[in-house]
């Protein structure tokens, strides 16, 4: 139960933002959460 009052407790603080979802963080997955995340418009 305090992951989903995490994530909703994330959601409220960025309302109006995307929010982009990266499975994994292997050599792939790092690269590109930090594509997404310095990603412009």
């Amino acid at each position: 139960m305090k992951n989903k009052n995490s994530i909703s407790h994330f959601l409220e603080e960025n309302n109006g933002k995307k929010v982009v979802a990266v499975q994994g963080q292997g050599f792939v997955g790092a690269v590109m959460s930090l594509v997404c995340a310095n990603a412009f418009n």
